[in-house]
């Protein structure tokens, strides 16, 4: 008969105090070692999938006969085996299931019974034996004193009378209990007493948990290190903690994320102190490690309609110092395009985080530009400051002024004209993945108002795009719906007597794919000119995993414009097709092969777009 090892009482109990340290190993599944040793799970019929997982998972057994780039020998499975009586009992105990019986036998002996040093051979078979029991349950679940401001700690639901008792939701509890402590200024809070007893006759477990908040505490003035370019006096007014202020977590958290946002540093560290100093404050310690300085980067893209693009930037993380990156991009497209001639731009950013208060950044612009597209050519000079502020940790909000001269060709017309602006916009950023987003939000609104001279009227633009991720399927390689809609209007104004880069166009790669290259406008002077004061557009793509880094995308998209927001002179166009993405790890390459459709069909043919990152 095969021995197993239970747990005595005392044991248990000592056992479960110790489970407060105890983590679950990371995944592993079962296989064989370069021995074809056997290794088999046996539970009892009452234990559920999620558990025998667990334990597979927290088996340093099934970890190392997994591990095939290291061919375990038989002393290397004796000592795991052994290993895994306490590993596997804190698993048991995660779960609730503090009266289990263990057994773990190596060709029918009892793994604890064997010596390492034995100059065993080879090993057969091992066999993991498990006999939960009935699982634990609260008798009592307390834990205080909380503090009285802000509300109740969320404690876990589990933590209560009559729930599945278990060390992992014991932990839980213990954290939130001294995180509502921490988050109402009381950084040294802890855990002062446990006490933890198993009632083994009835099967419950009682469990009585002591805070102890510590003082209300302000932070010292922060030490800085690690730094070698950038000044230690801008990297304290980027993280935003001052001497004196009040102790909140939730400020440390989000200083360390404004100074790894500046672009400038590679790491950001902030340490708490274990005490308070002298003064009766927190000590803070801010290490960083800066960034290589400079970077550039080059990129292309083409399609059979709208020719080549080149694109590349040069940036510069810490110009002057004090964090300011300057970023200068230049582009150049329609290159062998059927539609329009070459477009020409070259624009310089510099943003300077922490100004005016640690959580606005200055972004200062300038750009210059030729567009020579199928329905007009544009020169323009712009220039232009704004300010950004992250409100949350998903909502950005931007205003400035910018002002631009240009001169306009659009059919027969030609106009000149200068007008200043005043940007506001807002950014709703939940995406899980930037360059391969697979689930989530994302949502831009911009509001312009612009104030002409010479051939312009005064008026306001409006756009907004929405985004939106939905993954389906294995949540390891999930297929993707994702949905994108766009609408923007020029009000006030013209279209005419409108800024003309402030004009709508549809077709294309950025709007509807198989159709060409801003097809799609509203003949405003009848003459051909085109670009609509109002416009619509939605796009839907099936993303679809193949093998490997490969994938498969269908998509569909349509767009609208008119002459104005009341839809006079308007007109729609739609496009479809298929996609192929190679996934490097930063972004997918693309390739989309489109078709027109519909009662819009401008284009013939298909439509061929090859470049680097997701359509949308």
């Amino acid at each position: 008969m095969t021995t197993r090892k239970r747990l005595r009482p005392a044991a248990r109990i000592a056992a479960l105090t110790r489970g407060a340290v105890l983590a679950v190993a990371i995944g592993a599944t079962t296989a064989t070692t370069a021995q074809a040793t056997a290794l088999e799970f046996r539970l009892d019929t009452g234990s559920d999938a999620t558990l025998e997982a667990a334990l597979e998972q927290g088996s340093l057994l099934a970890s190392t006969m997994a591990d095939a780039q290291a061919a375990a020998s038989a002393q290397d499975l004796i000592a795991a085996a052994q290993a895994d009586y306490q590993r596997l009992i804190a698993v048991l105990y995660e779960a609730g299931y503090f009266g289990a019986e263990l057994s773990i036998s190596i060709d029918g002996q009892e793994a604890v019974t064997l010596s390492p040093l034995d100059q065993t051979q080879r090993i057969d078979e091992i066999t993991i034996t498990v006999d939960t029991g009935p699982a634990y349950r609260f008798a009592e679940a307390t834990i205080g004193p909380l503090p009285e401001t802000g509300g109740s700690p969320a404690l876990p639901d589990g933590f209560a009378s009559g729930a599945v008792a278990g060390t992992g939701v014991i932990r839980a509890a213990a954290k939130a209990g001294v995180a509502a402590w921490r988050a109402a200024g009381h950084p040294l809070a802890r855990i002062a007493a446990q006490d933890i007893t198993a009632q083994h006759q009835d099967r419950t477990l009682s469990a009585r948990l002591t805070l102890e908040a510590g003082p209300a505490a302000e932070i010292a003035q922060p030490v800085i290190g690690g730094n070698m370019a950038t000044r230690s006096t801008r990297i304290a007014q980027i993280a935003g903690l001052r001497q004196g202020n009040r102790y909140d977590p939730k400020a440390i958290d989000q200083a360390a994320a404004r100074l790894r946002d500046s672009g400038t540093f590679r790491s950001v560290v902030i340490s708490e102190g274990e005490a308070l100093d002298a003064n009766g404050q927190l000590p803070i310690d801010i290490q960083v490690s800066e960034q290589l300085p400079r970077r550039y980067g080059l990129g292309a893209e083409v399609s059979t309609a709208e020719g080549l693009t080149l694109s590349g930037f040069w940036m510069h993380r810490n110009l002057l110092g004090g964090a300011e990156n300057l970023r200068i991009d230049a582009e150049i497209a329609g290159l062998a395009g059927e539609t329009g001639g070459i477009d020409t731009s070259i624009d310089a950013t510099l943003r300077r985080p922490a100004t005016f208060t640690s959580k606005i950044d200055m972004v200062a612009s300038a750009e210059v530009m030729r567009l020579d597209e199928p329905d007009f050519r544009l020169d323009q000079m712009r220039a232009g400051v704004s300010f950004e502020r992250d409100v949350t940790a998903t909502l950005t909000l931007s205003a400035g002024v910018s002002a631009a001269t240009a001169r306009a060709t659009e059919g027969a017309t030609n106009r000149s004209y200068s007008f200043a602006a005043l940007p506001i916009k807002g950014l709703w950023e939940q995406r899980d993945d930037r360059n391969t987003p697979r689930e989530g939000l994302f949502g831009t609104l911009e509001i312009t108002p612009f104030a002409g001279v010479g051939d312009l009227d005064s008026g306001l633009r409006l756009f907004s795009e929405g985004r939106y991720y939905l993954p389906l399927g294995d949540a390891a390689r999930p297929q993707v719906m994702a949905l994108r809609a766009q609408a923007g209007a020029v009000m006030g104004a013209d279209a005419t007597r409108a800024p003309t880069d402030y004009l709508f166009h549809s077709g294309g790669s950025d709007t509807v794919r198989g159709q060409p290259y801003q097809a799609l406008g509203a003949d405003l002077a009848g003459d051909g000119a085109s670009g609509a004061g109002a416009f619509a557009a939605l796009s839907a793509e099936w993303r679809q995993p193949l093998n490997g880094a490969f994938g498969m995308v269908g998509f569909a998209d349509i767009g609208w414009v008119a002459a104005d927001v009341t839809g006079s002179n308007s007109d729609w166009h739609a496009g479809a097709g298929l996609g192929l993405r190679y996934d490097t790890g930063i972004g997918p390459i693309r390739l989309d092969v489109a078709t027109p459709l519909g009662k819009g069909e401008t284009g013939k043919g298909v439509s061929l777009y090859v470049g680097i990152g997701q359509a949308f």
